[in-house]
């Protein structure tokens, strides 16, 4: 066990401005209880949170849910039906119609899809610009 009086007599040979000590003082008494109420907090604590189990949901649960669900009061519009995404293909140097439709469909017949899709972007079906933006369609 540390001695008081050694620990007095420490302190007041150190070298240091009263200040300084003064500061360095406070910093180790805040760390201090820093420490003690991060270790006693049950919150905090490991084994605490293991102890909390999550509400367990079962497939069924989230698909009945699902399948009732109605639009809330507060909403003027309601969307029924999904947001449908577009795909799309930057036009490299030796793309043509029907590889890109080989490449998206695995078919090299479906290039007439493709191009009346994009019948703003492609002027000419023969000759693709590198760099033109073009929609795949579904």
């Amino acid at each position: 066990m540390l001695d008081p009086i050694a620990v007095t007599y420490y302190w007041e040979t150190l070298e240091m401005p009263k200040d300084l000590k003064i500061g360095y003082l406070i910093g180790l008494v805040l760390v201090s209880a820093a420490a003690v109420f991060i270790a006693t907090r049950s919150q905090l604590s490991t084994k605490a949170r293991m102890l909390q189990t999550p509400k367990t949901v079962s497939i069924t649960d989230t698909i009945d849910t699902q399948a009732e669900q109605k639009p809330p009061k507060y909403l003027k519009y309601w969307q029924t039906e999904k947001i449908k995404t577009q795909r799309f293909h930057i036009v490299r140097r030796g793309d043509t119609l029907t590889s890109i439709s080989l490449k998206y469909y695995g078919r090299p017949n479906q290039w007439e899809k493709i191009l009346n899709t994009n019948k703003n972007t492609i002027k000419n079906p023969e000759v693709l610009t590198p760099g033109a933006k073009i929609i795949i369609p579904d």
